[in-house]
C-alpha cells in the first residue's frame, strides 16, 4: 500500500471511530424526552404487558387436566416475551409458604413454585392502577420505566397442609421501555417487565388523577345524573342572565369552583376571544346582549368518563348548544364539554354524590360532528308493472287495452348524492316482470279476438334495470339535510341499462318448463328477409316527474 493510499485509509478509520463515538454519545445527550402523549402511550402499553403477565400467571396456577397440555408453551411466552431477562426478581406473594429465603425469586423459580405448591390449583384476583404520571427516566438513561400498582388476592390449596388459604399482597410491576431512536420522535422497543416488588408508594411522584377513590357503579350513575341536571340548571341561568329584563346576574360561584375557571367563548362574532374566565363570561352576557341572548341546550349527556382523585371526582358531560341573538340576526351551534367536580370527604368515606355541591372546573370546546351540505341518501321502492302489446285483449272502445290480472309487483334500490341546492345524482336498480297470455286475455266466442285465442301465444319477461339519473327539485335546499322542504316536486331523467330474457312454458307433455325464446327465433329473427335477433341488453332513457314528502328529518316518502 503506497503512503498516499495508507493515509486515506487511516483517515477513514479515524472518521469511522469518531462517528461511532459521536453517535453513541448523542444517543444519551439528544435522546428525545417523552411528551405527555408519549407517556400516555407507554402507560397503555405497560398496562397491556402487566395484564398479559397476570393472565399467564392465572393460567399457570391452574393445574387442572386442561391446563397441563399447554403449560410449557405459556411458560416460554411469559419468560421470553414479557420479561427483560430470566433473572428478573419477582416478589414471592405465595404467602403461606413464604419465608426470608424465598421472599425474592427469579421468574423461572417463581413459576416452578406455583406448580409445586398448588396441586389443586391457585386463583389470582387482580386490581390494577397505573398512576398517570409514574413514568420515570433516571440520570439521562436511554430507557423509561412505568410503574403499575397491583392489588393481588391469592387463593389456593397448599401442599403444606392441604387447606384453602387466602392472602392479599400489594405489588409494583415495573415495565421498561428501551429508547431505540432519537429525535424528533420518541421511539421505544416493546415493553418488558424488569422488576416485581412489594408495593412502596413513595417511589412515584404524586399523581394528578390517581384513581384511589373507589366509585361503585351505583355511585357512578348518581354522579352522572347529578352532573347532567347541574348542566341543565346552568343553561336556564344563562338564559336569564343574558336577558335584558334581569337586573342582577347570578353569582359566578353558584356554578363555578373559581371565578377564573376557563369558559370557552361562544359569544361569536361579537367578542373575538376564544377563552374567558367564568367571571368575565357572565359580565359579557350582560354588556353585549342588550336585547337578550337565548341558549338552547340539546343532548345533555354524561360521556361515562369519571376521573377520581383522593379528594374529588370529576364527571364529563357533553352538550350541543344553539345560540340565538335576535337583534343581530345571529345564530350559532357548538358542542361543549363540561367538567363537573364533586368534592370527596375521605374522612367520612363517601363520594358525596348526594351530599356535596357540584361545581364546574372547566368548560371547553368539543369537536363537533359536521354533516355535509351535499349529503348521501339511500332508499327503496315498491312498484308495479304491466304489459301493453299484441297479446293484450282487443277493445275497440279503448286506445290502451291491458289485462289487470297480468300486473306484477316489483322493487328497487337507490343511492342518491346531493350535488347542489336542487340537483341530485341517483344510481338505482329496479326489478319488474311483464307477461302476456292469449288464452287468458282473449275468447273463442268473440269475433274481434277469436284469432288471437286460437294463436295461443304467451310469454313472461324479467326486467333488471341499472340506471343513472338526475333529479331536479322545484324548491332549493342550500343547508343541511334536515332543512329540506316539507313537500318538493321534482323532474327526473337519465340513462339506464336493461337486461331481459323472454320465456315461455312448454306443454305438460314436454315438462311444463320455462324456456328461453331468443334461441328459438320464434319470429324468424336472423333469417333471410327477417329482422336481426333482438338484444337481451338494451339502453333505455328513464324520464318522469316525482314528489317527495318529508316524514321526518331522515326519512322521505316519494311518488
Amino acid at each position: 500500500m503506497n503512503p498516499y493510499t495508507k493515509n486515506i485509509f487511516y483517515k477513514f478509520i479515524y472518521f469511522f471511530i469518531f462517528f461511532i463515538a459521536f453517535f453513541t454519545f448523542s444517543q444519551k445527550i439528544f435522546s428525545q424526552n417523552a411528551t405527555q402523549e408519549d407517556a400516555q402511550r407507554m402507560r397503555r402499553e405497560a398496562i397491556k404487558c402487566a395484564e398479559s403477565y397476570l393472565k399467564g400467571i392465572n393460567q399457570l396456577g391452574d393445574i387442572s387436566e386442561n391446563a397441563r397440555r399447554w403449560r410449557e408453551d405459556d411458560k416460554t411466552l411469559i419468560l421470553d416475551e414479557l420479561f427483560a431477562s430470566r433473572g428478573v426478581n419477582v416478589y414471592n406473594d405465595l404467602a403461606r409458604v413464604r419465608d426470608k429465603q424465598t421472599e425474592k425469586l427469579s421468574i423461572p423459580e417463581y413459576l416452578e413454585k406455583i406448580e409445586l405448591w398448588y396441586p389443586q390449583g391457585i386463583t389470582f384476583d387482580y386490581q390494577m392502577n397505573a398512576p398517570l404520571n409514574c413514568w420515570i427516566r433516571e440520570n439521562g438513561e436511554t430507557y423509561y420505566y412505568v410503574k403499575i400498582e397491583v392489588q393481588k388476592k391469592v387463593k389456593g390449596i397448599y401442599v403444606i397442609d392441604n387447606q384453602m388459604h387466602e392472602n392479599t399482597d400489594s405489588l409494583d410491576i415495573y415495565v421498561k421501555f428501551n429508547i431505540r431512536a432519537t429525535r424528533p420522535t420518541l421511539s421505544t422497543d416493546a415493553p418488558r417487565i424488569f422488576k416485581v416488588v412489594a408495593h412502596t408508594p413513595e417511589e412515584c411522584p404524586p399523581p394528578n388523577l390517581q384513581a384511589e377513590v373507589k366509585v361503585s357503579s351505583f355511585e357512578e350513575e348518581i354522579l352522572k345524573r347529578r352532573a347532567e341536571l347541574f348542566v341543565k340548571d346552568y343553561a336556564v341561568t344563562l338564559d336569564l342572565t343574558g336577558h335584558k329584563d334581569v337586573n342582577e346576574r347570578f353569582n359566578t360561584l353558584d356554578y363555578f369552583e373559581r371565578k377564573d375557571a376557563k369558559v370557552f367563548n361562544d359569544l361569536f362574532p361579537t367578542v373575538l376571544r376564544r377563552e374567558f374566565t367564568a367571571e368575565e363570561y357572565f359580565s359579557y352576557l350582560e354588556s353585549w346582549y342588550q336585547t337578550g341572548i337565548r341558549f338552547k341546550y340539546r343532548n345533555v349527556k354524561s360521556t361515562g368518563n369519571i376521573r377520581a382523585d383522593s379528594t374529588f371526582v370529576v364527571v364529563e358531560v357533553q352538550a350541543d348548544r344553539f345560540i340565538n341573538v335576535p337583534q343581530k340576526g345571529y345564530q350559532h351551534r357548538q358542542a361543549l364539554m363540561f367538567l363537573v367536580k364533586f368534592p370527596y370527604d375521605f374522612t367520612k368515606g363517601y363520594i358525596g354524590a348526594e351530599r356535596s355541591s357540584p361545581r364546574f372546573i372547566e368548560i371547553k370546546e368539543r369537536p363537533i360532528k359536521r354533516y355535509p351540505y351535499n349529503y348521501w341518501t339511500i332508499g327503496g321502492e315498491i312498484c308495479a308493472s304491466n304489459y301493453f302489446g299484441d297479446l293484450n285483449p282487443i277493445n275497440a272502445r279503448s286506445i290502451i287495452s291491458t289485462d289487470p290480472r297480468a300486473t306484477r309487483a316489483g322493487f328497487g334500490l337507490e343511492i342518491t348524492k346531493k350535488i347542489n341546492s336542487r340537483l341530485h345524482a341517483r344510481f338505482g336498480f329496479t326489478y319488474v316482470q311483464i307477461r302476456g297470455d292469449d288464452n287468458r286475455t282473449n275468447s273463442n266466442s268473440d269475433n274481434f279476438d277469436k284469432y288471437r285465442y286460437l294463436r295461443n301465444l304467451h310469454f313472461r319477461n324479467n326486467l333488471f334495470e341499472f340506471s343513472l339519473t338526475g333529479t331536479l327539485d322545484l324548491f332549493k335546499n342550500k343547508d343541511l339535510y334536515y332543512r329540506r322542504k316539507k313537500l318538493n316536486p321534482y323532474l327526473m331523467g337519465g340513462v339506464a341499462v336493461l337486461f331481459h330474457n323472454p320465456q315461455a312454458r312448454t306443454p305438460i307433455e314436454f315438462g311444463n318448463a320455462w324456456i328461453n325464446l331468443k334461441p328459438l327465433n320464434t319470429e324468424g329473427q336472423g333469417k333471410e328477409g327477417y329482422s336481426k335477433p333482438y338484444a337481451t341488453t338494451v339502453i333505455t332513457i328513464p324520464v318522469g316527474i316525482g314528489l317527495k314528502y318529508k316524514l321526518s328529518n331522515r326519512i322521505d316518502l316519494g311518488f
